[in-house]
């Protein structure tokens, strides 16, 4: 026999509504209410969820009934839109809901699930009102952070020519080193190509590459450098690899060629090689020398903006968190609460800042083990590479597409792929190989380094590891996002607080911590830095200046993912 039915009755504006917590049946008098649902506690927090989604207020809740302002009758279609998407009697149970879920918990999920992860249910995106973004905090300096950087001062000089009612925009980026010194990004190879290792097309390759080969061109008005060679190789060394190459040259002719073997060896001074490709559309970039560049540009773009006559009121800054020298030992991270303090003045924060986020706790992070990821989607992976000191070769015909003046000092040795890389450096008897994989926690030594290595890419360049002198280890962390149907996709959007940011006191109880209260945040690129760095850069930015991350979902849906690996996971 059906257990008596529960509903809710819904107060709005003096028309009360009773509702079957299953079917959403309704009518204004209870007595005239047919129908013989029985009560799912957790279908309530379902309703509970839609109501917040629906943009409606909820203000008071009981176990039989809640209150709200707005009308109910938008409500019950949304929510049918959702059970019928999850196509199941209790959908609260596909994402993760349980009958006896913890009160805080259950907070938690409610709160999370209203702001982010079930808004793809609405029929029409309607974008929300801007937000105004003037004064912007940017943690971390590297690829990602100095990307979003420039893509808003782009975009706000181009909209705030009059000045006189639109404010400059003010910028500042913190991070514990100079301009392409630290982190990641300023030890990365500096490979720009929009291929997999097997010769297939990554997602979103060909517009990263676009993307990035436009901010490589503003930078290089400022450090000509940076670009060091305007093409590279891959090699293929098993007959397998062969044929996958080769059909890569024959699906985009306009990015790549396919040399054989007697060519490749001639350019890239091997004698194992079966054929490869050369990279037409790619480039070689020194990372360091290029984020230098995109500073310069950042600052110039701040400078169109400001036309004041103060000159010690500056638009852009660069905020070194940690001093590192000889007469003072380099101090401590900043606190949570310290960073809460320190982000409290602007309207806007954007964390960038890569492993960082995760090792100094500014995300969730265990005391035990502070390279752990935590409860975030992402592993952390060392990288070491090793630079080697070779005699000076003969020049070559290729030159610098940026530069006349380099074209004398670039040396004959080419950038070249397969599975380790091997690609020259600014100095002309400096070439680069790595990099290292290494998940534990104990990092390899100098000798463990050069000899992995060595094992790994003799056959690229055995003439570089038989004639080259290790000069010196370079280290580095990477954000690596779990793989997904499009390989590993970045963490791009608004922090869901308090869900990601959290603290633990000393009696070991969780504690909530928010952060700020209109923080973004950009990381996990993986081993795609250089190719996607520019293109989400641009998304986010959008996104930002719109205040419409669902905007971004619903444009680029793939970049929901890490959401709801959070809804499956609470």
């Amino acid at each position: 026999m059906e257990s008596p039915q529960k509903v809710s009755k819904c107060c709005c504006n003096g028309n009360s509504q009773y509702y079957c917590f299953y079917c959403f049946r309704h009518s204004s008098k209870k007595s005239s209410f047919r129908c013989h649902h029985s009560f799912v506690g957790s279908m309530r927090h379902l309703l509970i969820v839609t109501i917040l989604i629906s943009g409606n207020c909820i203000t008071r809740v009981s176990s039989s009934c809640f209150m709200m302002k707005g009308q109910p009758n938008n409500i019950v279609p949304t929510a049918r839109r959702m059970m019928m998407s999850l196509q199941t009697k209790n959908p609260l149970t596909t994402i993760g809901f349980s009958h006896c879920m913890p009160i805080r918990k259950l907070n938690h999920r409610l709160n999370y699930l209203s702001t982010t992860a079930l808004t793809s249910t609405r029929a029409n995106h309607e974008v929300t009102k801007s937000h105004d973004v003037n004064n912007v905090a940017i943690v971390g300096g590297g690829l990602a952070g100095l990307s979003v950087a420039y893509h808003l001062l782009k975009k706000t000089t181009a909209t705030n020519k009059d000045r006189t009612t639109s404010p400059f925009l003010r910028l500042t980026i913190f991070d514990k080193a100079p301009v392409g010194t630290g982190g990641a990004s300023s030890v990365a190879g500096g490979l720009l190509h929009p291929f997999s290792p097997r010769g297939k097309l990554i997602h979103m390759g060909l517009e990263g590459l676009d993307a990035t080969n436009h901010l490589v061109s503003v930078a290089s008005k400022y450090e000509p450098q940076c670009i060091l060679r305007d093409q590279m190789y891959r090699l293929a060394l098993t007959e397998q690899h062969q044929q996958q190459l080769e059909e890569t040259a024959t699906k985009f002719p306009q990015h790549c060629d396919w040399l054989d073997a007697t060519e490749m060896n001639d350019i890239c001074h091997t004698s194992e090689s079966r054929g490869g490709l050369r990279f037409k559309s790619g480039k070689v970039i020194h990372v360091p020398t290029y984020l230098k560049g995109l500073w310069k540009a950042c600052e110039e773009l701040s400078s169109k903006q400001y036309c004041g006559d103060d000159d010690d009121d500056v638009g852009i800054e660069w905020v070194l968190l940690q001093q590192n020298n000889q007469q003072e030992e380099p101090s401590s991270p900043p606190t949570q609460e310290e960073w809460k303090n320190m982000l409290q003045d602007f309207d806007t924060v954007v964390l960038s800042a890569g492993a960082g986020l995760l090792q100094d706790q500014l995300l969730t992070a265990t005391s035990e083990s502070p390279e752990a990821s935590s409860s975030w989607p992402v592993q952390l992976v060392r990288g070491q590479s090793v630079e080697l000191q070779v005699p000076t070769p003969a020049t070559t015909s290729i030159t610098s597409p940026s530069s006349t003046d380099i074209e004398t000092q670039s040396p004959s040795y080419e950038a070249v792929l397969c599975g380790k890389y091997v690609t020259p450096l600014l100095e002309s008897n400096k070439m680069l190989i790595g990099a290292t994989h290494e998940f534990q926690r104990d990092p390899m030594t100098a000798e463990e380094v050069t000899k992995d290595l060595r094992e790994r890419s003799y056959d690229l360049a055995p003439w570089l590891w038989d004639d080259g002198v290790v000069d010196t280890i370079t280290h580095g962390w990477r954000v690596q996002s779990n793989r997904g149907p499009h390989g590993r996709t970045p963490i791009l959007g608004r922090i869901p607080s308090p869900l990601s940011l959290s603290s633990t006191t000393e009696e070991g109880d969780d504690i909530d911590f928010v952060l700020h209260d209109n923080a973004w945040i950009f990381t996990g690129l993986s081993s795609r830095g250089l190719i996607h760095h520019g293109l989400y850069g641009e998304i986010l930015t959008d996104a930002i200046l719109a205040n419409d991350e669902e905007g971004m979902f619903v444009k680029h849906s793939h970049l929901q993912w890490w959401k709801k690996f959070f809804a499956k996971s609470l």
